[in-house]
This record gives structure tokens, C-alpha cells and sequence, in this order.
């Protein structure tokens, strides 16, 4: 049976990968995210790649830790995503949040995973345990403005 690596290293057109993926999905077979992604990616035409920066100390308004390292910009339009790690514990990135976005509504944690959620909808920032400290992925869904 054909695994996740290996519909993405064969030698098929993007469109018979996006197919064979599709098949085997609705199939039962379960592929990583990153595998689907990697497909929609290639039909779409544009890099999908992230840009990884030095982290600014801001995105769309959303404060970013001064620890923060590996910044990696999904979107800069809006919905805008940017994920980065930081040396600080969950628990110090969850504080940090809570006093950075007003009115934050922190969720019961999911496999060890914190959603915070500004009370506009505006923002949503998941805190995640890594090996050395905190993975911070943060979601703009619109202008605070709007």
C-alpha cells in the first residue's frame, strides 16, 4: 500500500496526486495535514512555503514575546497566520496573552494545547508545549477596526 511519502515523492502530475489523495482520503486511509496541504498547495500556482524572518515585535497588532524565535509568516493578508517558539514555559505564554489581549478568553486545554481567544473574535492564539518552551501559532481573522 502506498504511504503518505510516497504519493508526494512519485512521479504523478500534481493533478493525478491531487486525485490519488483524494481517493485514498475518502477511502479510510488517513494522510497528514501537511500531505493534503501540500497537494492543494501545488494545484494553486503559488509558493507555498512559509517565509521565516526575524520576529517583529507586533503581527497585525497581536504582541509577539521577545523571545520569540523561527517566525514564520503563512499570510500577511487577512486572515493573516503566523507561528514562532519561544523559550518561556506554556504557562508564561499563556499569561503573556491574557495580559496583551483584553478580555481574553482562555479555553479548557486540548491535548496540552491553549486556545485564546480575544473577545472580538479578532484573534486567536494557540499555545502549544514544545521541547524547549512554548509553539505559538496566532490567527488574525480581521482588522480590530471592523
Amino acid at each position: 500500500m502506498m504511504n503518505c511519502n510516497n504519493l508526494i515523492a512519485s512521479r504523478f502530475s500534481t493533478g493525478q496526486k491531487v486525485k490519488r489523495i483524494v481517493k485514498r482520503v475518502a477511502s479510510g486511509v488517513a494522510c497528514s495535514g501537511l500531505l493534503v496541504a501540500h497537494a492543494l498547495a501545488a494545484t494553486s500556482g503559488t509558493s507555498s512555503s512559509p517565509t521565516i524572518s526575524s520576529c517583529p515585535s507586533a503581527f497585525h497588532q497581536v504582541a509577539i514575546t521577545e523571545n520569540a524565535t523561527q517566525c514564520q509568516a503563512f499570510n500577511e493578508g487577512l486572515p493573516a497566520s503566523l507561528v514562532y517558539f519561544t523559550t518561556s514555559s506554556t504557562q508564561d505564554t499563556i499569561r503573556y496573552y491574557q495580559e496583551n489581549i483584553p478580555n481574553a478568553k482562555v479555553h479548557t486545554p486540548i491535548n496540552s494545547r491553549v486556545l485564546i481567544v480575544s473577545a472580538d473574535n479578532t484573534y486567536r492564539v494557540v499555545v502549544s508545549p514544545d521541547n524547549k518552551g512554548a509553539q505559538v501559532d496566532i490567527l488574525v481573522m480581521k482588522n480590530p477596526a471592523e
